[in-house]
């Protein structure tokens, strides 16, 4: 039998906030936009003037590292880290 530690909310986006001090400043604040902020990635490519490609690119890059930096092996818990929203 796998036991597996469910996160609560609050610890989720601490550990998101922690985590995002840990990748490139370009990547950080496009991710900090998307799951701290919530916003589009439409609305993230005019805010930083840039392309949608460029956007998609460096979310992209930092939900990689986020998800190399968080090693959970909690599934959910890992999902909501990564998109900061609840999909499942």
């Amino acid at each position: 039998m796998v036991m597996i530690k469910v996160m609560d909310p609050q610890d989720e986006k601490t550990t998101l906030i922690k985590f995002l001090g840990e990748i490139p400043p370009p990547l950080k604040e496009a991710a900090e936009l998307f799951y701290v902020e919530n916003m589009t990635q439409k609305a993230i490519a005019e805010k930083l003037n840039l392309s949608i490609g460029m956007t998609r690119q460096r979310l992209s890059k930092a939900k990689f590292l986020l998800k190399k930096l968080s090693g959970s092996e909690d599934y959910k818990a890992a999902y909501r880290l990564m998109y900061g929203r609840d999909h499942l």
